[in-house]
């Protein structure tokens, strides 16, 4: 027909562009597809039925990844990430953004590089290259988990294929896909703040698995391993110790391994890379009188062999989380030849660290999540071959234990780590919203990691610190009841007191959240934050009935009834040691009130006292026994699904938390101008006539 016209193979079309004929895309799509259908079949067990299993294995470990990233998201918006994600994300951001030397916000005066030599963060500031904001961080570290636990399934797989025959092997499979998806501590990793550990223990599977298929690329996986940190190149050296005792006739290998990780931690000791985790300060305690802080690690060492009684104490005082631990994943896995050398090594590096800090289910024994289920899927194959009958037997009971510890802890981790209301989120979300991005950003601990992308950002840990200006225009937020906070809500409340006479500006008071304002004088290049208080304004404290009367001078600000009934005040949390106390609460009050002194580690009320309608202001007066110590109540688990955590909190060993309240029946005017505790003795209490429950 006239008018029409092809163009050529290869020729320019009317839009300048070259028009490849349909068949040659067809061809190009039919390859590509090719190509992955072949990789696909290639790739996992060849039997129907384990086939079939296996991809019910992915789409489990598919379900448990976006799990995993709900819950990063929705940590993240609701400003639950504390110092650790302060620490690594502000180092991602400002590397991505040109720092390549940043400097540390866990170790002030040092750079990044020098905590733990984490190099890892460099060539993940790529992806910070094409976005750096929301819970990009978590979402990798939730990536490097699922991929590691689907390597280890696809290796359940294998050796259940090649090991076992017959119907035993689902057996076997469905057992490792349990004790994967089913462990609740690969829940409970991802919701503390960004750790490299994760991504660690994904580079020391993918290494395993290649360098005992004796391919070159498991060496690739092994560098990256190592520039995780010096943490995860400890568990490098255990990975080769792990491939030495499981196969011998690759012991040459195994050498190589253990090299990269020993030489690494070489390297960061003699670089003093290690300011983080320094041996000495960690471990220096089992020496006992010996030691100082001028011991050497061969001494420490050698005094630990000659004196091992300290560290088995120090192990055997949690035997309840060394058993936690592992019991999720099938318990006897740790038996099997690879796991055994990397929980050799995690186990003194874990659970010797002074004060056994690490000792409950985190991140930092990731490896064990991962590692244990593929141990105890061997020990299994091993009886199935034998014991089939029993073997299944052994199977079901690996999977309730699996479900139990998952029923038991997964509500549990929700409530442990999303801890900051709704409220609070939106209130901190609008305040992030008006802060310039040059500004200093000072947060307190439990809410500090969403305000680290930015140059200049630190931490509130406790009371007495100092705090770098590296910004003189600075923003100060303090949050003394939401998230998880290291400093007691007195010491926070303290700093909200010493900001206001320091002339900082108020700018939000809102659902329990301070934000202040405040232009640092030129000549302080460090701010101390108070230590705690022994007394209190009542402005800072005020409950469910009472508002802040924050009008005039400070020195007249009250916390004021609003006529309904309830506290006017309370939350002023004190860390004190056992002891007698007396409490002091000035106030005026038309209509009569309780005072309450509050033990909040028992729930017990200590004292009370009844104070009828004053003429102008008063000081109450009670007397506190104090004596008594309590432990905190965190829950732990139930019947034998326990673990002890260390607390959510930095109260100081002996110490209790006390807690003042005053109670309006409703109607009526109270003002409470200030609130506090006196340590006094027994006798004190006496001769001054104070009030008594």
């Amino acid at each position: 027909m006239q008018g029409d016209s092809i163009a050529p193979a290869g020729t320019p079309s009317r839009s300048g562009q070259l028009r490849q004929p349909k068949h040659v895309s067809h061809a190009v799509e039919r390859s590509i597809l090719s190509s992955f259908t072949t990789r696909w079949a290639a790739t996992g067990p060849t039997d129907p039925i384990l086939r079939r299993l296996w991809i019910i294995g992915l789409a489990l470990l598919g379900a448990q990844f976006l799990a995993m990233v709900a819950w990063s998201v929705l940590l993240w918006s609701h400003f639950c990430l504390t110092t650790d994600y302060l620490h690594y994300h502000t180092a991602w951001w400002l590397i991505g953004h040109g720092d390549l030397n940043p400097a540390s916000t866990l170790v002030a005066g040092h750079h990044f590089w020098r905590n733990d030599f984490e190099l890892i963060m460099w060539p993940l500031a790529l992806v910070g290259l094409v976005v750096s904001h929301g819970p990009v961080l978590g979402i990798i570290q939730d990536v490097a988990l699922v991929i590691a636990e689907t390597v280890v399934f696809s290796w359940m797989c294998e050796l259940a294929e090649t090991r076992l025959t017959g119907r035993v092997r689902i057996s076997a499979v469905l057992a490792g896909m349990v004790l994967l998806v089913a462990n609740p501590w690969a829940f409970q990793t991802v919701s503390y703040d960004f750790h490299v550990e994760p991504l660690g223990i994904c580079f020391i599977v993918l290494a395993a698995r290649r360098i005992m298929q004796g391919r070159r690329a498991g060496w690739l996986w092994v560098l990256l391993a190592v520039i995780c940190g010096n943490a995860t190149a400890v568990l490098v050296v255990g990975l080769g110790i792990g491939m030495a005792i499981a196969v011998p006739r690759v012991w040459r290998r195994a050498l190589g391994v253990i090299t990269i990780g020993a030489g690494y931690l070489v390297l960061a000791i003699t670089l003093h890379a290690n300011m983080g985790a320094n041996p000495i300060n960690l471990y220096g305690y089992l020496a006992g009188s010996r030691y100082n802080s001028s011991m050497t690690l061969v001494a420490l060492m050698g005094h630990i062999l000659t004196h091992p009684s300290s560290v088995i104490s120090a192990i055997w005082a949690h035997r309840v989380n060394l058993y936690a631990n592992i019991a999720p994943g099938g318990l006897v896995g740790i038996a099997s030849p690879l796991v055994m050398g990397i929980w050799l090594v995690n186990l003194p590096m874990v659970y010797l660290v002074r004060g056994n800090i690490l000792s409950q289910p985190l991140f930092q024994q990731v490896a064990l999540y991962v590692l244990v289920p593929l141990g105890t899927v061997h020990v299994l194959i091993s009886v199935l071959r034998r014991y089939p009958r029993l073997g299944r037997i052994f199977a079901g009971l690996l999977v309730a234990n699996a479900l139990a510890w998952s029923v038991v802890w997964v509500p549990i981790i929700y409530h442990n780590w999303l801890i900051v209301p709704d409220q609070t989120a939106a209130v901190l979300s609008s305040i992030q919203k008006r802060i310039p991005p040059n500004a200093e950003v000072i947060a307190s601990f439990g809410v500090s990691g969403r305000f680290s992308d930015r140059h200049f950002d630190y931490p509130i840990h406790s009371g007495n610190e100092s705090i770098p200006i590296s910004q003189h225009n600075t923003y100060w937020i303090v949050v003394p009841w939401a998230g998880i906070q290291t400093e007691s809500s007195s010491t926070a409340l303290g700093l909200v007191d010493r900001l206001v006479s320091w002339h900082a500006h108020l700018i939000v008071h809102r659902a329990g959240v301070w934000a202040f304002h405040w232009r640092v004088p030129s000549q302080f290049q460090h701010i101390r934050t108070p230590t705690q208080p022994t007394t209190l304004p009542g402005w800072t404290t005020t409950s469910h009935a009472g508002l802040p009367t924050l009008t005039g001078l400070p020195a007249r600000w009250t916390a004021t009834s609003d006529g309904s009934k309830g506290y006017v005040v309370s939350g002023d949390y004190f860390f004190l040691p056992s002891g007698m106390y007396r409490a002091n609460v000035t106030l005026s009050t038309s209509v009569p009130v309780d005072v309450e002194v509050w033990n909040d580690s028992g729930d017990v009320l200590l004292s009370h006292s009844r104070v009828e309608p004053t003429h102008g202001q008063q000081t109450i007066r009670m007397s506190v026994n104090g004596e008594r110590h309590y432990h905190q109540r965190i829950p732990d688990g139930y019947g034998p699904f326990i673990a002890r955590r260390t607390g959510t909190t930095n109260v100081p060993h002996g110490d209790n938390i006390f807690e003042i309240r005053v109670w309006s029946p409703g109607g009526g005017l109270i003002r409470v101008t200030t609130l506090g505790f006196q340590r006094v003795t027994a006798k004190d209490s006496i001769l001054h006539g104070d009030s008594n429950p």
